[in-house]
């Protein structure tokens, strides 16, 4: 039987012309989309060979999963349609389809142009214990180079990054330094710009640090203003409360606004605004008699109080002012040279000790990529060589899945060998964003998903929010969690009704479905302990649920009994 595809999968399966990024939910059935997307794409009335188009996945099995269902379904086409000749040429050209990790398409593409990229053609690739390693050979080079340099040049240096026993606070600093440059399109030129705070003698309102401060601390006070007002608004009328709290939040209301609007209109007033947010106290919250208190009292005393540790927090921002801050740079400008050097130095005898071996990186690959297809011009921009407009004449798409892992270097890559960006389909959520700590970039995908428009046009949005891999109670309390912790500041999106999952596989009403939170309070026992406790909360869980609990079998479309290998034990780590 045919699937019945929702209104929003026809849209992203079928929507031709154009950028599209798709938002699409965990289990609202997107691989299954991409596949059909291929399909509708190479067995529509004017097919496109799928040689045409490149598929890249996050990982290996991802590829050959997708491979394997494209070969399945164009399977079952032929055997529908056997003197169909385009079906059976898609078929044939299949393995040799770019259905790939960007690793795989950027080995491969290097390979084919080694010599324009600089490369032996036979290069191998480095694992990352393998990376690491070589990593700390080279770091050992550079802090040798280091203590060879002359005392007065150094001394300043290391004291600030090493503390005398070790020097693992420099090896940090210069190894993040190098992961950030690698994540981005253009590694030298990020070294550049992210020391260049510290020698263009900017007013501190117009630096990295600045502009960070400022904006965290107009989001504190705005978020301040808005729970004082709510205090004063939740106050009941015509009671001696009321006029308390309003006596004691006002002036502080007033005094929040007015910085927020200095922020935004007179930033170089930092000096001003720094003394204004210290001078930001609350007194003491009113005592009433004991026959005025009401029920509000004790609750709104501790919302007031709640929000009295968000001005400590306002107040840290500020760690100098303006004079200070130009002492503090005329002191770290010569120490933040010796950092960049060395931090240049390392990258430059890492990549030298690699083409020696001949292995390197997934990112050296990636650059090197990015080497041969553009050519980066002084203010940032870059030209595209003949190579990546040939590439982006042959692709007549390029489909991206996990879209939100992708790093701007990667970004870059997808940009260049499109058709000026008009035939990308991207697909992700940035809820399920967890390789920040592999330098992934979310703001990517947030960056499109609020500039694209839904429905129509060259840069489009499609929104798939329906779940088919969950009943609705898991949904209903997997949403409740999301609804109070995720935020655009902490998660990459307001967890509204377009973020949030909806029901879209229909089950029986059955019993017994509702989810369940067991509370263990055990603070006093060890670690140990406490897993033990855990597990054998747990095994009794599971010894409850086997052989009494009712669930669906999908593949057999009927409700069975639960057996062991239904059940999953989730745990942060192993």
């Amino acid at each position: 039987m045919a699937r019945q595809w929702t209104e929003a999968q026809k849209q992203a399966i079928e929507s031709r012309k154009g950028t599209v990024l798709v938002s699409a939910a965990a289990g609202s059935g997107k691989t299954a989309v991409l596949v059909e997307r291929v399909i509708e794409y190479i067995t529509e009335e004017n097919p496109v060979d799928i040689e045409k188009l490149l598929v890249v996945t996050f990982t290996k099995a991802a590829a050959a999963e997708m491979k394997e269902r494209i070969s399945k379904r164009l399977g079952e086409m032929i055997r529908e349609q056997p003197e169909n000749q385009n079906l059976k040429r898609q078929k044939m050209y299949l393995p040799n389809a770019q259905i790939s990790t960007i690793d795989s398409f950027c080995s491969k593409l290097v390979k084919e142009n080694f010599e324009k990229a600089d490369v032996s053609p036979d290069f191998t690739t480095l694992s990352d214990v393998e990376h690491e390693i070589l990593k700390r050979d080279v770091i050992g080079e550079v802090l040798e180079e280091i203590y060879n340099l002359p005392k007065e040049e150094t001394e300043s240096f290391l004291e600030l990054f090493s503390n005398g026993r070790n020097d693992e606070g420099l090896v940090g600093a210069i190894f993040s330094l190098y992961e950030f440059a690698m994540a981005s399109q253009n590694p030298y030129r990020w070294i550049e710009t992210a020391f260049s705070d510290y020698f263009d003698d900017l007013p501190i309102h117009r630096t990295k640090w600045g502009k960070y401060c400022l904006d965290s601390l107009k989001d504190i006070l705005e978020f301040i203003r808005i729970k004082a007002k709510d205090i004063i608004d939740d106050a009941p009328e015509n009671s001696n409360l009321l006029g308390a709290v309003t006596n004691d939040l006002t002036p502080i209301i007033l005094s929040v606004e007015n910085i927020i609007e200095m922020i935004n209109n007179t930033p170089e007033k930092w000096d001003e605004i720094k003394v204004m947010t210290e001078s930001l106290t609350f007194k003491n919250f009113p005592t009433l008699k004991k026959d005025e208190k009401d029920c509000y009292y004790d609750e709104l005393k501790a919302r007031r109080d709640s929000i009295k540790k968000y001005l400590s927090s306002a107040c840290s921002l500020f760690v100098c002012n303006e004079e200070e801050y130009k002492e503090d740079m005329i002191y770290l400008r010569p120490i933040m040279a010796v950092l960049k050097k060395c931090t240049i130095r390392f990258m430059e005898l890492l990549y030298k000790k690699k083409k020696e071996n001949n292995t390197y990186s997934f990112s050296d690959i990636l650059h090197s990529t990015l080497k041969i297809l553009v050519e980066f011009n002084d203010d940032g921009t870059y030209t595209k060589t003949t190579l990546a407009k040939e590439l982006a004449d042959n692709y007549s798409e390029i489909l991206i899945d996990e879209f939100q892992d992708n790093n701007e270097a990667q970004d870059t890559l997808f940009s260049v060998i499109s058709n000026n960006n008009e035939n990308r389909f991207m697909v992700g959520d940035v809820k399920q964003s967890i390789y920040r700590f592999r330098l992934s970039c979310p703001e990517l995908f947030m960056q499109k998903y609020y500039r694209y428009s839904e429905g129509l046009g060259d840069e489009r949005r499609i929104d798939l929010h329906q779940n088919f891999r969950s009943r609705k109670e898991v949904l209903d309390s997997a949403n409740f969690i999301f609804e109070q912790i995720m935020t655009e500041e902490f998660g990459g999106i307001v967890y509204d009704d377009k973020a949030a999952l909806h029901v879209g596989a229909k089950y029986n009403e059955g019993n017994n479905n509702e989810t369940e939170v067991l509370l263990l309070d055990m603070p006093k026992m060890a670690s140990h302990d406490r897993l033990q406790k855990e597990a054998e909360v747990i095994a009794l869980k599971i010894k409850e649920l086997v052989g009494r609990q009712e669930i669906y079998n999908a593949d057999k479309e009927n409700y069975q009994k639960a057996r062991y290998k239904d059940i999953v034990i989730l745990l942060r780590a192993v």
